[in-house]
């Protein structure tokens, strides 16, 4: 399971805005793929659990899991 800028430019739901946009989207932009990818993740993530990609969230890290938010005694435990 891989998310990439294909699947915001392939879903129905996204293409459009993404045509409509290409100041933002366009693909020879440096940003442009990586604001498709936000953008399908967002609208996924609002479907919560009726998206696809449900389980795949599910197990992503949460703020907790961030390493920049570890403790010392906790990154050397690591």
């Amino acid at each position: 399971m891989i998310i990439t800028a294909y699947n915001g430019y392939s879903d129905p739901n996204l293409s459009q805005i993404i045509y409509d946009n290409p100041q933002v989207f366009a693909r020879n932009k440096d940003e442009g793929g990586d604001n498709m990818i936000i953008l399908f993740i967002l609208h996924e993530l609002g479907k919560n659990e009726e998206s696809f990609w449900y389980p795949l969230f599910k197990i992503w890290p949460n703020e907790r899991d961030l390493l920049w938010k570890w403790t010392d005694e906790e990154l050397e435990e690591l």
